[in-house]
């Protein structure tokens, strides 16, 4: 009576062993097809491409915020800073209405021209500045760091797109769609949220329709 069950035990045992078989086969040979894949890409040429390309980059980016903190130091650039400052306080409390909550102003015309002289660093302390001088001079509401922040963060933006780099349509509306989209929208949405405790939804769907 023992038979058929050592018989049983024996058919499952020889099926196990022809299943792992096939399935060390299988995993054998996807590897010797992965390996050979692999051996056909160029990865050292494409490793060396990324990283020299990551070192240009990084270079560029630290030479233009060099050049530009170095500016901070020259009185010509300070005096160009200044003169800046002050086209941006007087633009920037000028604007043309439309409706009760949306208006055209021409100040980024001026933070245009500017950053594409002093660079990031220069530009972002101008920002810092003119936000500043004009709040006291004309405040259209309490004071809040985050819009502090935001006008540093145009700047930079204008900077990063125009610094060293030639003047075209294209880059000013790269760089005015991200300002607007990104630090004035979606940024400024949150500074809106924190002041004045709406929920943040409300506001950057009030600001996106602008």
């Amino acid at each position: 009576s023992s038979i058929p069950c050592d018989l049983y035990a024996y058919m499952i045992s020889f099926v196990h062993r022809i299943a792992l078989s096939a399935v060390k086969d299988w995993e054998l040979s996807r590897r010797k097809a992965s390996l050979a894949v692999i051996r056909c890409i160029p990865l050292r040429e494409i490793r060396s491409f990324f990283t020299s390309g990551e070192r240009r980059l990084f270079s560029m980016i630290f030479k233009d915020w060099k050049n530009s903190a170095s500016h901070l130091k020259d009185v010509r650039y300070l005096s160009i800073m200044a003169v800046f400052i002050a086209i941006k306080v007087i633009i920037g409390s000028a604007y043309i209405p439309l409706s009760e909550s949306l208006h055209i102003k021409f100040s980024f015309l001026a933070i245009c021209v500017e950053a594409s002289i002093i660079g990031p660093v220069a530009g972002m302390v101008s920002g810092l500045v003119t936000d500043l001088i004009g709040f006291m001079i004309a405040p259209s509401g309490p004071f809040f760091p985050g819009y502090t922040l935001s006008a540093m963060l145009t700047e930079l933006v204008y900077a990063s797109f125009l610094y060293h780099k030639p003047l075209s349509i294209a880059r000013i509306t790269a760089a005015k769609a991200i300002n607007n989209y990104v630090v004035n929208v979606c940024i400024g949405s949150i500074w809106s949220s924190m002041l004045y405790g709406n929920l943040y939804l409300y506001y950057f769907m009030r600001s996106i329709i602008k």
